[in-house]
């Protein structure tokens, strides 16, 4: 039978050599290579329950750590044998929590996240006196664990959410923003305790730092997609803030919860497509380039409303989703591209002359008649520098295409547009396409590509 050792960890050597000899590994533990240390912090996680006491010692030592994967690695490797030996551990682990280090403290904070499953009375208390612990790195470990115990009392839990939610340091902050989120993605624990963050969220959103507003977006997403017809209201009221990184949060959680659950959030988009503020109609059309293919039959006409709106910033929102369809979907928005060159508005015009310029060349070539529609219907004067900018390889071969069309009305309608391209690093590959047509057998071709050629080359 194995032998179990028992040794004090605070007497004498750190191991003994019992048990060196079984985990010969473990004596690099103060090794000057920190991935020896972070390997001797990952078995530990793995020794037999018998000789946990035996190795406390160099939880304790690897807690120290200065490298922060060093620690990391020790405190998931505690956590781990938490899960069976917890309970039996927490009476020296609260000897830990008052220990000089902050390292050692905060790896006994990370192991009340699993220990305060079973003992949840017991860990409450220091993990609230530890909220206030003058190291930020064991803050940010209160946090952690107090997002995974989250459930067990969200009314005794959350005040120390809100406090720990303006604390000084963003690892802290972050680590607040992310418990609703990651007890809805990671831990599957959807309560209702979680709707009653939804205030400390909206003050981390509004948080200077990047990484803090970041998680806490994520945290409102997972909360829009569980919860969506119960934010309705809360989004509304966001869209229209005056805060950018308040409407940007209902935009991206809306998405992704667009994302998931179009069939049940479109009807809610078309009644907002309608509304009066425009940030709401904004909000909209961000989203709507979300859908599936089947849904587009639905969509493009909405879609289509935004594109002329009276709001610029709406128009250009719609565009810009218009745009992400035909990217994404062209074989099934091509029939409507169709239909819609043969439009008066000039608004709809230019959203089919953005999205076509992000096309690829197959699809390029498939939208010539398109583009034929396009140039009869609405000669692409002013539009061309923007195509240029976009994809000027598809912007040549489609205006060599269409300089040698067999209509002579679209090659005066392309040659005339011609003369407005500020591009010059272009300009000289244009150059013998205009010398071709000022030959062309019909003299309003030629009168048009002699007028391109003098203002693009005003000298000759």
């Amino acid at each position: 039978m194995r032998q179990k050792y028992t040794t004090s960890p605070s007497r004498g050597k750190i191991l003994k050599e019992d048990i060196l000899k079984l985990f010969p590994k473990l004596k690099e533990w103060n090794s000057p290579d920190m991935m020896s240390r972070w390997e001797v912090a990952k078995i530990l996680g793995g020794i037999d329950e018998d000789y946990i006491y035996d190795v406390l010692s160099i939880f304790k030592e690897l807690a120290k750590d200065k490298e922060h994967g060093v620690h990391w690695m020790a405190s998931e490797s505690l956590r781990k044998i938490c899960t069976t030996k917890g309970v039996e551990l927490l009476s020296i682990l609260k000897e830990w929590v008052n220990d000089e280090n902050s390292g050692v403290r905060r790896i006994a904070i990370r192991s009340f996240g699993i220990i305060g499953i079973e003992r949840f009375d017991e860990v409450l208390p220091l993990l609230k006196e530890s909220a206030r612990d003058e190291s930020w790195y064991v803050r940010w470990g209160v946090a952690r664990s107090f997002a995974e115990l989250w459930e067990k009392s969200p009314e005794e839990i959350l005040p120390f959410f809100e406090y720990l939610a303006k604390d000084d340091n963003e690892y802290v902050r972050r680590s607040v923003a992310a418990a609703p989120g990651d007890n809805i993605s990671k831990r599957n624990k959807k309560f209702t305790g979680i709707l009653k963050s939804l205030p400390i969220l909206e003050n981390l959103i509004r948080d200077n730092e990047r990484d803090v507003r970041i998680h806490a977006v994520y945290s409102l997403t997972e909360i829009v997609k569980w919860k969506f017809y119960e934010l309705l209201p809360l989004l509304e009221i966001w869209a229209k803030d005056k805060d950018e990184y308040i409407r940007d949060a209902a935009k991206e959680s809306l998405c992704e919860a667009t994302r998931e659950k179009s069939q049940e959030i479109l009807p809610t988009l078309k009644i907002w497509a309608e509304k009066d503020n425009e940030k709401i109609r904004e909000l909209v059309a961000s989203v709507l380039n979300i859908v599936s293919k089947e849904e587009l039959p639905e969509v493009l006409p909405i879609l289509k409303d935004l594109i002329e709106d009276k709001n610029e910033s709406v128009r250009i929102a719609a565009t810009k989703s218009f745009t992400i369809i035909v990217n994404g979907k062209f074989n099934e928005v091509f029939p409507t591209l169709q239909i819609w060159a043969k439009e008066k508005s000039m608004y709809i015009l230019q959203a089919i002359w953005a999205s076509l310029a992000e096309i690829n060349k197959e699809n390029l070539i498939k939208s010539l008649p398109i583009f034929k529609t396009l140039v009869l219907n609405s000669p692409p004067r002013g539009v061309w520098d923007k195509f240029i900018n976009s994809n000027p390889k598809n912007f040549l071969l489609i205006l060599n295409i269409l300089a040698r069309d067999m209509d002579e009305c679209i090659r005066e309608a392309v040659v005339s547009s011609i003369g407005e391209i500020s591009e010059s690093l272009l300009l000289f590959q244009i150059e013998p396409i205009l010398k071709n047509l000022r030959n062309d057998e019909y003299p309003d071709v030629r009168i048009a590509a002699s007028k391109s050629w003098s203002r693009i080359f005003p000298s000759d």
